[in-house]
């Protein structure tokens, strides 16, 4: 069985049209989920600023010209599928309060609602994420235990839980977000060697190609480009 692991900042405006055009995959109500099965996702909430750290990469946002090529065409692509799309409360917002909330060491089986929910707050609703009494306020209105997550959320294992996502997703290769890590899951339950990285909104075509077996390119061209690269 493939197994997806959705790599993902909420300060990523891309993670978050990602996350709309995915969800429904993971509502319980939906039972055509075609090549995408909500079983198969693994939700691993990242802190972003410190992946470009690592890669000694700078974030798009402290590149002008490059921020703002980016948020405009998210604002096109939000208009092209439908998806409501408006500016954060605050910019540029910390957005650790709300990736410890999302891991599912502290969310246990209210991931995927606590995820969706803090996607709005932020990117539909423009509420800051670091605010407490808001976030609080936002779940128990969404029908979730908002004083008991907030509490969960300073302990120090959701910190280190965040932390091993962080490790995690550099081992995999992920440089990114979103990022999808597809690998095959052995019944020992380990993920096998053979893997592959779908990163971007716009990835998500090859990613459903890729899990009905088409992956197109020309392996061999791929493999002679590593000789002559490494």
């Amino acid at each position: 069985m493939k197994i997806i692991e959705f790599y993902f900042d909420f300060v990523s405006p891309y993670s978050y049209l990602s996350w709309v055009q995915l969800f429904h995959y993971f509502s319980p109500n939906n039972d055509g989920l075609s090549s995408l099965d909500r079983k198969k996702f693994i939700l691993k909430p990242i802190f972003l600023s410190q992946i470009f750290s690592s890669y000694d990469q700078v974030p798009p946002a402290q590149i002008t010209s490059k921020r703002d090529y980016l948020f405009k065409r998210c604002l096109k692509v939000a208009e092209k599928k439908s998806i409501r799309l408006n500016i954060p409360a605050v910019l540029p917002f910390n957005p650790l309060f709300a990736l410890r909330l999302a891991t599912r060491e502290c969310s246990g089986e209210n991931q995927i609602k606590v995820i969706d929910l803090l996607f709005k707050l932020i990117w539909e609703k423009s509420i800051d994420p670091s605010d407490p009494q808001a976030i609080i306020r936002e779940m128990n209105e969404y029908g979730l235990p908002g004083e008991e997550l907030i509490d969960a959320s300073m302990k120090r294992d959701i910190k280190l839980a965040l932390r091993k996502n962080n490790q995690e997703a550099l081992e995999r290769g992920v440089f990114g977000a979103p990022s999808f890590y597809v690998a095959r899951k052995e019944s020992s339950g380990n993920l096998e060697d053979e893997s592959e990285i779908f990163w971007g909104e716009d990835s998500l075509e090859d990613l459903q190609l890729y899990l009905k077996g088409k992956n197109y390119y020309n392996k061999d061209k791929f493999l002679n480009f590593l000789e002559k690269v490494l």
